[in-house]
C-alpha cells in the first residue's frame, strides 16, 4: 500500500505540473484505495467524491472500480448496506468486463 500511495502521490505530482484535472482525480482515487485498505474507508470516500466532484467516472479506467470499491466499504462500514450493494454490484459488473 506505501508503494501504490507513493505512485499516487507522484502521478498527482505530474498531473498537476501537466495541468491535467482528470489525471489529478485519477490520482485521488488511487491515493484513497490505499487509504480505504488502511482502514480509513471515511476518509478514503471523501477523497473519492471530491475528485469526482459528483461527476459519473468513465467505466473504462481502473480507477472508476477502485472508486466503487472504496465507496462501498464506507458505506458498509457507515451501515448503508444498500448504498454499499450497489457499489459493489457495479464493481463487480465492471471486473466483468
Amino acid at each position: 500500500m506505501v508503494r501504490s500511495t507513493e505512485r499516487a502521490l507522484r502521478m498527482g505530482r505530474l498531473a498537476t505540473l501537466a495541468g491535467s484535472s482528470e489525471m489529478s482525480a485519477r490520482a485521488q482515487i488511487i491515493e484513497a484505495y490505499a487509504l480505504s485498505r488502511l482502514r480509513c474507508a471515511g476518509l478514503a470516500a471523501r477523497m473519492v467524491n471530491a475528485a469526482t466532484g459528483g461527476s459519473r467516472l468513465r467505466d473504462e479506467l481502473v480507477e472508476t472500480h477502485l472508486a466503487h470499491l472504496v465507496l462501498g466499504q464506507a458505506a458498509t462500514e457507515s451501515g448503508d448496506y444498500g448504498e454499499a450493494r450497489r457499489q459493489l454490484l457495479e464493481a463487480r459488473v465492471q471486473a466483468g468486463q
